[in-house]
């Protein structure tokens, strides 16, 4: 099958093209101009430019291809509201135009567990049949409702019988070439390191690795018409367990870790953020609600649906995750930790 993947020179696409190419699909990586390729070095795959603002570009860079998985996006919460607008949320409108233009009848959307309402009780497994998705999303938040956005109008695309149409919700993401890791290392490292809440709560943690293994089933086994899937690691992850692997990884011993309520750590998110606004930084503030209210909550996630219907399960543990992040890290001469 040749595949088309928007996205490519990111985190996740570039595993996803890696993961293509393994199976031995052919692979086109749809990448910007601008974009920094360095990912897809040693990938088998096709580099082809196209930017999800433009359809032209997208009919061109997908010509040919029998499917397309659509990885691009704006991944910061506090960015440029309209960037966020365009680039995920019409970006998915102009990629699913594109490809149905193309010929193309597959089509799988890499989405997010932040489509879900943030009152969903805690502590109850995520399902996609019973956990409500957002509606009304704080004003903070610009990636999640034009994530949320984004996955109503593929799922449309597949309901209107124009592609079969999967829908990827992963949580957390992580491995070489992340970030996740590499924070909790330089907060270790800097004597920062604390828990929102409790550390029982459970994080929706999957490794970027079970992330291509999904993808590459929903190619194999695609829904008739459009269809969501959570996806998640193959164990419940604490931050706690989360925190220790990573201590013990980077070789020192793990910490008691302070826990923190949540309402102080949202009043302390607000406090950086204004900060943040007057000092006119760009990105998205280090300490910001929208990761507060993400790891100050217990989020267990349910994954049946993809096991049964993809036959995908998740191979890739919290500590053998851990251990190849932090190898990475070391690879590159980003030494997690110093004595």
């Amino acid at each position: 099958m040749r595949v088309a993947v928007t996205g490519a020179s990111g985190f996740i696409g570039s595993r996803v093209c890696r993961g293509l190419a393994d199976a031995g699909h052919s692979v086109v990586a749809v990448v910007r101009p601008s974009s920094d390729r360095s990912a897809l070095e040693g990938c088998d795959c096709e580099l082809r430019i196209g930017d999800v603002t433009d359809q032209d570009s997208l009919r061109s860079a997908f010509s040919g291809a029998d499917a397309v998985v659509h990885c691009a996006a704006v991944v910061d919460a506090y960015g440029n509201p309209w960037a966020a607008r365009s680039v995920t949320w019409i970006g998915t409108y102009n990629v699913c135009h594109a490809a149905t233009d193309s010929g193309s009848r597959q089509f799988v959307h890499m989405s997010t567990l932040a489509v879900y309402a943030r009152d969903n009780p805690q502590g109850v497994r995520l399902d996609e049949d019973t956990a409500r998705l957002m509606k009304e999303p704080p004003l903070y938040d610009t990636y999640s409702p034009n994530k949320a956005a984004a996955e109503r109008f593929a799922a449309d695309f597949g309901r209107n019988g124009r592609m079969s149409v999967a829908i990827l919700r992963p949580g957390v993401v992580y491995g070489s070439g992340g970030p996740t890791v590499r924070r909790i290392a330089d907060a270790i490292n800097n004597r920062r390191l604390a828990c929102v809440g409790s550390r029982h709560n459970r994080l929706p943690l999957i490794y970027v690795d079970d992330v291509a293994g999904a993808t590459l089933a929903a190619l194999e086994r695609p829904p008739k018409k459009a269809r969501a899937f959570n996806i998640n690691g193959p164990e419940d992850v604490t931050w706690g367990r989360l925190l220790d692997a990573v201590a013990r990884a980077m070789g020192t011993a793990p910490t008691a870790a302070p826990v923190i309520p949540v309402r102080l750590a949202r009043t302390a998110a607000w406090a950086v953020e204004q900060w943040w606004s007057i000092r006119k930084k760009e990105g998205s503030p280090p300490l910001n609600r929208f990761i507060i209210d993400a790891i100050g909550r217990d989020s267990p996630v349910d994954i049946s649906r993809a096991r049964n219907e993809l036959g995908w399960e998740p191979r890739v543990g919290l500590q053998e995750g851990v251990r190849r992040a932090v190898a990475d890290l070391r690879s590159r001469g980003l030494e997690p930790y110093k004595a």
